[in-house]
């Protein structure tokens, strides 16, 4: 029968859908369909690389069943109810849809004219299993579909009065929870789904039918529900199967999707971590360090050197004229009680070169009085010989602070973005940091001048303690511990490596400026 309703299957995507399912795609179909004909309840986890067709193979296989295996209950889960119902529903109605005008106009139905009163000819597909009479829904909802049952009522579900169906639903938290009873329970981006959701609200809900539960995502952090079920069925204490397909299993099937790779390759950095867990299907612990030390190194320019290490007038880049800076600027925090350490104001400054920065100076301070400061980043900003985009922590008085600063500063091609540095801004810095870094766009001064001055040391010593703790929603949190310093020059560092985003400046009088909390130029 396996075999016979796989067959069944193929065609049905090619036949009617106008897909031909990939053999990556088809295994794990395979034991999908072995365990819900069969009734097994087994467990299927399916890693896959983004863009490799794990979306499409979830909509056919659902589309299939809700037509070939009358009586089938199937809850569809998502974080969120808009990725359930725009990722899953909206493809599994998109296929049926199409499907629907294919058959239409293959038979001529919409061509000829009925009588007043006269049924419209049921639509008919021919598949190795038998003719497949497909019917018009029952109730058709954004978040919810479902069949009549057929005639003839057949299938392991057959007994059953009402016909099959498939509801789409968030697995967040607080989400309601319908009392339904499922056959088969598909979690979509799994490695995102709440494991106590998961294990005392939906799975519950196909006890009682000996449901069959699909996993299907890409890997992230390893503290979630996703990874404990691929460890439980490889160690063999939960039955099922698991099927992992990187980027390079992908390739051999998708020529064309190897181009694909490169190119995200390029953009994320093959060694960073949205690449190595989206498509390398790298799994992330908790905490680590952020960087492989010996990997940062190589990425020193021994050629070039620190502003502050130069002869007056000399280092202003290879990149257009005038040069373009980019800084970072992060403040001693107000309250050195709050961790019992005192904090340093660091400056980082990177220089456009090309199609690349490079970091070029670095200041660091502690203990100075704002009003001093204040003179001293002013001095710093306006020494450097050409555009500059600067980003500012403005947390606590860094708000005040750059307020004062670009006001001071008008009339100058300078422009300052404030930012609060928030959990959830701090990880995007970070993040984006990573990206850039890992994708060789970011590099370092560290010719003998600067080596002598030992302004690298410090700043060497943070990269290689940095810390970095995954969070849920893809977050992360970076820091030096407290027993190994600080992580002012990094944080500065980032800063710099985020002010660069930015467009060129233009010089803009004092009258112009907005009293906003990022004033852009350009």
């Amino acid at each position: 029968m396996l075999e016979e309703c796989l067959n069944d299957f193929d065609h049905f995507c090619r036949d009617a859908l106008g897909r031909t399912l990939r053999p990556y795609q088809m295994a794990p179909a395979r034991a999908v369909l072995s365990s819900v004909l069969g009734r097994e309840g087994r467990t299927i986890a399916i890693l896959m690389a983004r863009q490799a067709g794990k979306n499409e193979l979830l909509a056919c296989l659902a589309l299939w069943m809700l037509l070939r295996l009358p009586g089938i209950q199937i809850g569809l889960y998502a974080p969120t109810l808009p990725q359930a119902v725009d990722i899953g529903m909206r493809r599994v109605k998109r296929h049926y849809r199409r499907m629907v005008t294919k058959l239409a106009r293959a038979s001529g139905g919409r061509a000829r004219r009925r009588k007043p009163g006269e049924a419209d000819p049921p639509l008919a597909l021919d598949l190795p299993l038998g003719v497949l009479l497909v019917p018009k829904p029952e109730v058709d909802r954004q978040d919810f579909l479902e069949f009549p049952p057929p005639e003839k009522p057949f299938g392991p579900f057959a007994g059953r009065e009402g016909g099959s169906m498939i509801g789409a639903h968030s697995g967040e938290k607080d989400a309601e929870k319908e009392g339904y009873t499922w056959d088969l329970i598909l979690y979509d981006e799994a490695q995102d789904l709440d494991r106590a959701v998961i294990d005392e609200e939906i799975s519950p809900m196909g006890s009682s039918t000996s449901a069959t539960e699909v996993f299907i995502g890409t890997p992230y952090r390893i503290d979630c529900k996703f990874y404990d079920v691929i460890q439980a069925i490889k160690d063999g204490t939960l039955p099922g199967e698991c099927f992992e397909y990187s980027y390079e299993a992908v390739i051999p099937h998708v020529p064309e999707y190897g181009r694909f790779v490169e190119k995200k390759a390029r953009e994320l950095g093959r060694d960073s971590i949205a690449f190595r867990t989206q498509y390398g299907l790298e799994w992330v612990h908790g905490l680590g360090l952020f960087f492989e030390f010996d990997l940062f190194r190589t990425l020193a320019r021994e050629e070039e050197e620190f502003l502050s290490c130069m002869p007056s007038g000399a280092g202003q880049g290879t990149g257009p004229s005038p040069a373009s800076f980019a800084v970072g600027i992060d403040l001693a925090g107000d309250d050195p009680g709050r961790t019992g350490r005192t904090d340093y104001t660091a400056i980082a400054v990177l220089r456009r070169d090309g199609d690349a920065w490079t970091l070029v100076d670095l200041h660091q301070w502690r203990g100075k009085e704002w009003e001093r400061q204040f003179h001293d980043i002013s001095r710093i900003l306006r020494s450097l010989p050409g555009r500059v985009q600067a980003t500012i922590d403005a947390t606590g008085m860094g708000d005040p602070f750059s307020d004062r600063l670009q006001k001071a500063l008008a009339g100058r091609p300078i422009s300052i973005e404030r930012l609060k540095l928030t959990a959830a801004s701090k990880s995007e810095v970070g993040l984006y940091a990573e990206q850039e870094i890992a994708g060789e766009r970011v590099f370092y001064a560290a010719g003998p001048r600067t080596r002598e001055s030992g302004k690298l040391d410090e700043f060497l010593r943070q990269v290689r303690w940095l810390v970095r703790e995954h969070l849920r929603d893809k977050a992360v949190r970076w820091y030096v511990s407290e027993e190994k310093g600080h992580d002012d020059l990094v944080c500065a560092f980032f800063l710099a490596i985020w002010a660069a985003r930015r467009s060129p400046v233009r010089r803009t009088p004092l009258a112009e400026i907005a009293t906003v909390d990022a004033i852009r130029y350009g």
